[in-house]
């Protein structure tokens, strides 16, 4: 070999290695509205475009674009970010305009999704994004006037992050219907013209787990929302609910398992504020329950449980503020109910009676003689309340109710009918 030869194809061979790499950024693609604002259009730029980057594909498009949806569309892309995008969707008579992402790793950043009024019957409704694979995203996503949900997550979505505001939905803003590992930030409003809720922020179902969710609702059934379980559905489990906000709203956490056979596990339910409403938490068959710092102001329903759990075990309340800023209460008012459950612990609960506000009772406790076909009452510990009025302790059953260990401080007046 000649001097230098050897150089000459190790610099040439790296230099074909370079161009294999491609450029250490994403590939970028501009789609104008100018020969169509169809979004199917949009799709098939999108789907097609030759890949000339490892790094994936960042897609733009004009600011004065409006992309119209009119059909069922599928991005079938990996690897592809589209940011600064306007969909306005057709729904009408044989149309269920749908945006399928059956592709991993794909982002939606600063987007607009609005729906006309149908132009026709709609034969079901259909979220505005359906998610199937891994590594979804859409952040700071705005939605308005949907026949359905917002954004659903199917099961085979994994690590995931959805930050969305929604208005006047006909769904939630956001259905994680088995997806798992991932985090929800969503709110959602209604400006409705008579008395009533429109649906909320958030809805877990169908085995969702290992979900970080942080919800606001303003004028809605829910802030968060446990689906009911059909004969088939899968229990939610390992779900942190942590930052809800809820104004005017029904409750602000709502979910049950459906039967006692099937229930959640690993549920926390942390930081909650709920002003003007007519319950904060309301939630059902649950296996390792916490609900901790929450804060209930003006509450709108007399007779009406501020807190209820029904049907679970190993629950923990803690943290509660209720009535400290404005009315709350009224006749017959509960701050807490507890059903039918298993190893109870509650403390620094704080109950403000002083007038306008007006509690009738602290804690409701109903427990039943039998657990696991066992004569089994499991405990129930309270301390460090302070405002109640009295604590009711019922039992459900006669028989056996005297070996039940409570252990009670700082209660005030205590009332235990039936035992």
């Amino acid at each position: 070999m000649k001097p230098g030869v050897g150089a000459v194809v190790v610099l040439c061979v790296a230099a074909v290695v370079v161009r294999a790499q491609g450029p250490q950024f994403p590939q970028l693609l501009h789609v104008d509205c100018a020969v169509s604002n169809s979004a199917a259009y949009l799709m098939q730029q999108i789907n097609t475009a030759p890949s000339t980057s490892l790094y994936g594909m960042y897609v733009t498009t004009p600011s004065t674009c409006e992309w119209e949806v009119d059909s069922i569309l599928m991005l079938g892309r990996s690897n592809v970010q589209l940011h600064g995008f306007r969909f306005r969707f057709k729904p009408g008579t044989g149309n269920n305009p749908i945006i399928i992402v059956n592709a991993a790793n794909v982002k939606f950043t600063e987007h607009v999704y609005e729906s006309d009024a149908p132009s026709g019957p709609v034969t079901q409704t259909l979220p505005f994004i359906a998610a199937l694979k891994p590594s979804f995203s859409a952040t700071s996503v705005s939605m308005a006037n949907g026949n359905g949900e917002g954004v659903r997550l199917y099961s085979g979505v994994t690590d995931f992050n959805v930050q969305s505001w929604c208005a006047d939905m006909a769904g939630a803003c956001v259905k994680a219907s088995g997806a798992s590992h991932g985090s929800i930030d969503a709110s959602a409003e209604h400006n409705l013209t008579a008395p009533g809720f429109g649906e909320g922020a958030v809805v877990l179902e169908q085995g969702a787990h290992n979900v970080q969710v942080k919800a606001r609702g303003v004028r809605t059934q829910y802030a968060v929302m446990f689906e009911q379980l059909s004969t088939t559905g899968v229990p939610l489990h390992d779900v942190d609910i942590d930052g809800v906000e809820c104004s005017w709203c029904d409750h602000a956490v709502w979910g049950t398992a459906g039967s006692s056979e099937a229930k959640h596990e690993n549920i926390k339910v942390r930081n909650v504020t709920v002003r003007s409403s007519f319950g904060a938490i309301r939630v059902d068959y649950i296996k390792s329950l916490l609900i901790k710092k929450v804060l209930v102001e003006d509450h709108q329903l007399p007779g009406n449980s501020a807190l209820r759990v029904l049907g679970s075990e190993d629950v923990n309340v803690q943290d509660i503020d209720i009535g400290s800023e404005s009315q709350s209460g009224g006749d017959g008012a509960v701050a807490l109910t507890v059903l039918h459950c298993y190893n109870v612990g509650i403390s620094r609960v704080a109950l403000h009676n002083a007038q306008p506000s007006s509690w009738s009772i602290g804690v409701n406790y109903y427990i039943e003689p039998v657990h696991n076909g066992a004569s089994d009452f499991g405990y129930l510990v309270v301390g460090q309340v302070q405002g109640f009025q009295h604590i009711d302790v019922f039992a459900i059953a006669s028989g056996g109710a005297t070996v039940f260990p409570i252990f009670l401080s700082n209660i005030g007046t205590i009332v235990r009918n039936g035992l």
